[in-house]
This record gives structure tokens, sequence and C-alpha cells, in this order.
């Protein structure tokens, strides 16, 4: 070169040298990878195991895998050695391997000792620094991974999914859940098994904000001898690096909430791994979605079990449900009862008196470092603040306030309509604006929506630390946001003049009511007169609502005492609502078949009305009414119970007419009591007329006409007038199903009747295969526990033991007899009933009684 000195020519020659070395280690390194590939290919296919299994092998076989990977084939046992050669000799191939990169090794340090002397470009002495593969020694750790939690639950399905491998999977896992539910510790648990692998690189980087990310980034580039000055420079570097030359390389990225920056430095192509945790959903977008739900029942008990050392799984099963399943906890919990010695009853009343942020904190030894309450005041804090609509907290308020299972995301429509929800009162928001909040929410794993996202529903500690950090604030917004409640679910049950005709807006809405009022406990102070009254109007409501629906058995049973005693205290003994809501708690007791509390409290409600509303009340005949049932249902005779009837239809004929609903209800129930004293001459005429009269009045199509069609229907059925009856069984079946639907309880009850003829009439299969679907159909609208899906059930075991099917018929009666006994009582009659037909059909197949089903 014209004018270049010796000097120049001999630095051009030592520069010309050293990139030729750099292209034939390059090319050397490159042959050596495919050889590899090539060999482990081949022993893989020899084997027939996949990816999965050969991780899996290598967890157990301390890495022995990831060792031959690595050309560390010395190190593998001996076993495992004789199985690969006899796979016809790549041990030999794979030990040459690992003789070219340890010349590949001495090459690089020959060469940096020549940079030491000589002076080189620095776009060379780039070069040269990123040829250094990351180290096959030995794994490269970077980071501090979370401490392996003690009883951690193996989530094998979530673990696998990280595993999962093969050139359709993509490079990215994105792991999503709640604070606290145990992302990080299943990234750890996989990090903890990458190293036992003998992974090359296993990186852990906290990625709580993008300055996180560029610092973990910049460690593990250190650790891979990576050497450039800028923070963002350094983190394109390692994700090129990984992308180029990532197998058997795993990068976590831990808490991601900045993800617009994080998408800029995420390995996104070749072999390595990369987790994500975040509890916001829309990382899911990165690459494959591991969504990380609370524990299982099962898991939730193991765990317990484990760390508490306490073999009570009853209280452990409430423990659990009362933190809602969620890991972080139960493991606060679980340590406060191991350290402190506790049993299950005693720490259970402890969380339900203390506020969550006193009583499940951050326990020493504990790897996560913040209690439950801290961790779910900043999850509420950061998604307001991220949540440009504004309505976030309040969001989360009203939902704090209404049912546990969830609110109707019409609710909400209409709280965001009356300015409920944060905003200004004089302030709406639309449906479009809450549901951007309510997405926000989700986003943030806050909270959750139904299958058909019709409704919308929040952790219960979530939504318990929202109560209770109001509460502790004085409680002022929330009671305004309760208020609001109030007047909105007024209107909701305003719109119900008759629940039946509704019945699933109807008991959402008292569900909501109960929840209400539930939840307001911890905020009303004595200032709080009027809502406490108003609210005390819908829980009035409410009752009244689930015996009109005939679920009274449950929630009216269970609430109605309260509610009643409420009404007592707060508008007095004598007044109407508090005479009304004790008749429908008697009618409640009725339908659950406790018959002595109902007759106790009719005796003492009937004492009243007489004096306060007179004997020819509307709400006197009515608690007559349902005195005069319990009585005869409690197994009062003819002699007393008729002239009961008989007395009350002349009363209620006298002062509320011949048309009245109340007055036809009595009617039937006396020609019921004829029909159970067997008095058919009088019973059968008096149902014929009834259907007569209620079809000149309403109608033929008319509700009250086809129950006095279902009533004839079975009065003929005991006079033996089976034709006569199964006749109009149908007709009325037919007529529920088009007033109703085909599904409505009303229609499912014709339905079972028919079934009933059916079965008396000889008519079995058709009997059984309708019981079937009646059975079906009730459990998926009134519920598996319901009494009437127990009937059906019941009855069903009657047909198919009259089939002569005495195995199935005896396993459904027996399930009956204690499914019955748990949800209506030992003494029941439909449990005694159910005890005898099993009996019936043990009998039938010519056994004996087992021990387990309590028969006499």
């Amino acid at each position: 070169m014209p004018g270049s000195t010796p000097y120049d020519q001999e630095q051009r020659r030592a520069r010309e040298r050293l990139e030729a070395k750099l292209r034939n280690a390059a090319d050397r390194q490159k042959e050596a990878g495919a050889e590899a590939g090539r060999i482990l290919s081949a022993w893989r296919r020899a084997q027939r195991v996949s990816q999965l299994s050969l991780a899996e092998l290598a967890f157990v076989s301390d890495g022995v895998v990831g060792r031959i990977e690595r050309c560390n084939y010395g190190a593998a046992p001996p076993s495992l050695i004789e199985a690969v050669r006899d796979l016809g000799g790549p041990a030999r191939e794979l030990e040459d391997l690992a003789r070219i990169q340890e010349e590949q090794r001495a090459e690089l340090a020959r060469l940096r000792l020549v940079l030491s002397r000589t002076v080189i470009p620095p776009d060379v002495v780039r070069k040269l620094l990123h040829l250094d593969p990351v180290s096959p020694a030995g794994p490269v750790i970077v980071g501090q991974r979370p401490l392996a939690a003690p009883a951690f639950q193996r989530r094998e399905d979530l673990l696998a999914a990280l595993a999962a491998s093969g050139p359709d999977v993509p490079v990215v896992r994105v792991m999503t859940g709640m604070r606290g539910v145990g992302k990080s510790q299943l990234a750890a648990a996989y990090a903890r098994f990458c190293v036992d692998a003998g992974w090359r690189l296993v990186a852990w980087v906290s990625a709580g904000d993008s300055a996180q990310v560029l610092s973990g980034l910049a460690k593990v580039a250190t650790a891979l001898g990576i050497d450039v000055p800028d923070a963002d420079e350094q983190a394109q570097a390692v994700r090129h690096r990984l992308e180029a030359d990532g197998e058997q390389c795993l990068l976590v990225f831990d808490d991601v909430t900045e993800l617009d920056e994080l998408a800029e430095v995420l390995p996104s192509a070749g072999k390595c791994q990369v987790v994500i945790t975040s509890n916001h959903v829309q990382a899911a977008a990165f690459g494959v979605h591991v969504p990380v739900e609370v524990f299982t029942d099962t898991e939730a008990l193991s765990f317990l079990a484990e760390r508490t050392g306490h073999d009570n799984q009853a209280g452990a099963a409430e423990l659990a449900s009362l933190t809602g399943f969620l890991p972080l906890a139960l493991a606060q919990a679980a340590a406060v009862i191991a350290s402190q010695g506790l049993s299950y009853p005693t720490f259970l009343a402890r969380l339900r008196a203390l506020p969550v942020q006193e009583y499940l904190v951050h326990v020493t030894g504990d790897p996560y470092r913040r209690g439950v309450g801290e961790v779910i005041v900043m999850a509420l804090d950061a998604a307001a603040d991220a949540d440009p609509t504004g309505l976030a907290r309040g969001l989360i308020s009203f939902l704090a306030l209404m049912a546990a299972e969830g609110t109707p995301r019409s609710y909400l429509h209409g709280a965001g309509r009356q300015g409920l929800l944060g905003q200004s009162h004089d302030v709406t928001a639309q449906p479009a604006v809450v549901d951007a909040a309510l997405g926000k929410l989700a986003d943030a794993s806050l909270i959750t929506f139904s299958a058909d996202g019709s409704a919308v529903a929040g952790h219960p500690l979530t939504l318990r630390v929202a109560l209770e950090r109001a509460a502790a604030s004085g409680g002022s917004t929330m009671i305004s946001v309760a208020a609001g409640a109030v007047k909105l679910l007024g209107e909701t049950t305003g719109s119900l003049l008759d629940p039946r005709q509704d019945m699933l807006a109807a008991k959402e809405a008292a569900k909501q009511i109960l929840g209400l009022h539930e939840h307001l406990a911890l905020l009303l102070t004595e200032h709080d007169v009027q809502l406490a009254t108003d609210l005390l109007r819908l829980r009035c409501w409410t009752l009244d609502c689930l015996v009109r629906l005939h679920d009274g058995f449950s929630p009216a049973v269970k609430h109605g005492p309260l509610i009643v005693a409420d009404c007592e205290r707060m508008l007095g003994p004598d007044n109407a609502r508090t005479l009304h809501a004790r008749t429908d708690l008697a009618t409640a007791f009725y339908q659950a078949g406790q018959l002595d509390d109902a007759i106790a409290i009719c005796e003492l409600n009937l004492a009243v009305c007489r004096i306060v509303l007179g004997e020819g009340h509307r709400e006197t005949l009515s608690v007559r009414h349902i005195l005069a049932l319990s009585l005869e249902d409690a197994g009062g005779s003819a002699a007393e119970i008729i002239p009961m009837w008989e007395q009350l239809l002349a009363d209620h004929t006298r002062e509320l007419g011949s048309d009245d609903e109340d007055t036809i209800s009595t009617r039937n129930d006396l020609v019921h009591a004829y029909e159970e004293n067997l008095d058919l001459d009088k019973a059968v005429p008096m149902r014929e007329e009834l259907v007569e009269f209620c079809s000149s009045k309403f109608g033929a199509k008319h509700e009250n006409t086809v129950v006095c069609q279902n009533n004839l229907a079975h009065a003929y059925e005991l006079a033996g007038r089976l034709d006569e009856a199964t006749l109009m069984f149908e007709r009325s079946a037919a007529n529920f199903a088009g007033l109703f639907g085909s599904r409505h309880p009303y229609s499912l009850q014709g339905q079972h009747n028919l079934a009933g003829i059916y079965r008396i009439s000889g008519r079995l299969p058709e009997a059984i295969s309708l019981y079937e679907q009646v059975a079906g159909e009730r459990a998926q609208v009134l519920g598996d526990s319901h009494p009437d899906t127990l009937r059906s059930r019941n009855n069903l075991g009657l047909a198919l033991s009259a089939a002569g099917r005495s195995v199935e018929a005896i396993r459904l009666l027996e399930r009956t007899v204690a499914d019955r006994a748990r949800v209506l009582g030992d003494s029941h009659p439909d449990t005694m009933k159910s005890r005898s037909h099993l009996a019936l059909a043990y009998e039938a197949a010519g056994q004996s009684p087992s021990d387990e089903c309590g028969l006499p």
C-alpha cells in the first residue's frame, strides 16, 4: 500500500491472520454444533423419547442429558454410557466434539493473549469478544431467584407447559394471574430444574420497571462476556446472542409491568426459552399463554396438611375457602398456624375478626416479602393509577359491596349511569366507558368475567381488603356507593312485580341484596339509620321472593331469622312489615320441613295479627294457611285438619272473594286434605268444579287453570282412573311448557307428574326416560341438591326398581337418602320416604339393607 510503513503492513497481516482464524474457529464451531445435533437426534430417535421426556430424564438423572449435550460425556453414569455406545458409537463423535471445543477455547485464549500485545482495531476486538460462546463447562447462573417455598405444590400441567419445546412452540412462555397466585414460584421451580439439568444459561431478571429490566440484562451481558458500554446496547446484544445461540438457555422476566418496553429487548426466535410472569393478561400476546389460577381443592388441602401438620381436612377446607384458595394467603396463614401452634377454628375466628393487612403478613423465612393485604393494596393502587377512565376504584368498591359470587354487568352499567363509580354524581358513565374500565381491571388480574361475559367477580380477598381499607378511612365514600346500590336494587325489585315471571332476575336481585347487607355490616354506623331501613325493606322483599319461588329451604331459612329480628328491632314487633316477614319465615321453615319451627312462629304471629290486623285481614288468613299446612304435614288428624281448612276457605271466600288466588289455593288445599283422607267422592267433583271455574274465570291456558288441571289429574290417579289421569297430566304438562317454557320449574313439575303416571300405569321405559330428563334439567335449573331435584331422583329409583334394574335403583336411592338427610334433615318426611323406598328396592332385589343407609 503506497505510503504505508512496515509497522502498518505488519498490523495489516496480523489482522488478516486473526480474521482468518476467526472464520476458521466459527466454521469449526458450526460444524461441531451440527455434528452434535445429528448425534443427539439419532440418539433420541433410537430411544423414542420426546424433548419433554429428555428434560424429565435430566431432572431425575442429575443433569445427565444436559452434560451429554455439552459434551461432558465422561460425567454420565456407566449404564447410560453403555446404552449410548450400543446405539452405534455416537460416544466417539461426542468425545471428538468435546476435543474440538477444547481446542477452540485454547485458540481463543491464545488470540486474547495476542490482543494484549498487539494493537488491533476496536471492531475486530468486539468480534473476538462476541465469538466466545456461552461457557460449556457448566451453567451460567444470573440473578436472584426466589427461594423454594415450603410445601411447594408441583403443578405439573403448568411446569409441562413451560418445558414444552419443538419447531412450532414459540420461544416465549407467559404466565399471568393475580398477585400471590404463585407465578414466580413456578418460574423459579422451572429455573431450578434447568440448573439441575445442566442448561448453559439460567438468568433471572426482575422486571418491575424498564430500569430493572435493563439492569438485569446488563448482568446477563456481563456473564456472557458481552462488553458494550451502553445499557440499551447490552440489552440488544443479549437478545441477539440468545436468538443466534440460545439452545439450553433460559431467561426469566419476573413481574413484568411495562409491556411495550419489554417487547424491544425480548428474544423472539432461535432455541432459547423465555419465561415471563405478569399480572397483566395482555402480556399473553408475547407467546404461549400459561394462565395461573389459585390452588385447586386438592392442592390447597395437601399444602395446608404439609405446612401445618394438622390432619383436620374440614378446617383446612374452610380456611382454603375463606382465603379464596390464594397460594400466598394460604402460605402466610399456614405459617401463623404452625409458628403459634394454633388450631384451625382458633385461626379462622381471628382471621374473620381481624383485618387482612394485620393478620396475613410476611413471616420470617417466607420467600414472599410482602403480606397479602399489602400486595392487594399495591395492585389496586397500580390499577387505579393506570386507568384513564377514573372508574377503577369505584368499580372495585361496588363489586366489594355486592354478592361475593359476582355481579351482573348490567348492574355495573346502571351504577355508571347513576354516578356511583367515583365520578361526580352529575356525570354519567356510559356502558362503553364502564366496560373499558372493567377491561383494565381484568388485564391487571383483579377481576374475572363469567364465561358469557354477563357477570363480573373479584377475588374474595381483594374485595375484602377494599372494604377494610374503606372502613379504616371512615367509609364515607363506600357508604355513598352503598346508598346508590340500594336505590339501584330498589328499582330492580320494583320492576319484578311477580318474581315467578322472571325467576332468574329475581334470584339474582335477592343474592345481591343479601351480599350488600353482609358487606355493609362493616361500615354502617348509628348515623346511617335511613340506609339501614331502606336496605331492610329490600331484605324483606328478598325473603318474600325466595318463599314465593319455593326456594326457602336454603337461603331463606339461613337469613330469615335475622331479617325478622331486625324488623322487630328497627320497625317494631307489631309493624305490618314485621308481621309479613314472620309469615314468610314460617313459610320458609315449612318448605324446609322444619315443621316445629314453622308451627311455633305461626302461632306467635297469628296471635299478634288477630289483635293488630283483625281476623279477616289477608295477613291473618295467610298465617292460618301456613299453620294448617304445617300441622297437616306434622301428622295432624283428619278430624282436626279438615275443619280448619273448611273454616279457612269460608273466611277466604267471604273476605277476599271466590276468584282471589289465595282463595283458590285454599280450595286446592282443602281438596288435598280430602284426598289424603281418601274421601274421593268429595275430592274428584271439587277438582272438576275448580277446573271449570278457573277456565271460565281466567281462561283455559291461565296459570290457575293449568294448576287445577294438574291437581285434577292427581285426583283421577288416586281414584284409579288412570287413562283420564294420563290425558290430563299430558295436557297440563303441555300447557305449563306453553306458559313458562320447557325448563321453568312449573313445567318441570308437570313433566315429573307425567312421568309418575307413566310409572304407575306400567309404562316404565317412558317413565324412566322422562324422570332422567327431568332430574337432569332440575339439577341444572334449580341445583343438584334442590328438594325437587332429589324428588325426581327418588322417583327415578322407584321406576328403575320396578323395571328390574335393581343395582341402579339401589345405588340411586342410597345416594338420595344421603342427600335428603344432608339437605333436609334426617327426620324430614321426604328423607323418611326415601328410606322406605330404598327398603322396598332391597326387598325387590332380595337383598338386605346396608348399614350405611340408616334404615330402621
